[in-house]
């Protein structure tokens, strides 16, 4: 969730977890980062029709969120052989290492 400055309606002032209201900045190191976002784009032919949704999640909201998906997912490879175990890594993306110049 996006609150904006009532002045200037494009520049956001908090970014709250739209699960728990806390903020979605994380501080490491006097450097402050932006936290996890759910998003999903369903297209129109979907038994969803079209929804999209945004979600803007703190850290701990975000990592609830990632511990059900893997749970979801070690229950439907329980009796089925063919689906690996998530690791650790599970959703992960690497980033491409910073260009140093």
């Amino acid at each position: 969730m996006k609150i904006y400055d009532e002045k200037n309606k494009k520049m956001v002032v908090v970014q709250q977890c739209d699960v728990c209201g806390e903020s979605v900045k994380l501080q490491v190191n006097d450097v402050q980062l932006r936290d996890g976002v759910l998003s999903a784009n369903w297209g129109d032919a979907s038994s969803v029709g079209g929804n999209v949704y945004h979600l803007d999640l703190c850290h701990d909201c975000f990592k609830y969120a990632l511990s059900a998906l893997r749970e979801k997912r070690r229950s439907l490879a329980m009796f089925n052989e063919e689906i690996d175990l998530p690791d650790e890594d599970f959703g992960r993306i690497d980033r491409p290492a910073p260009n140093n110049k």
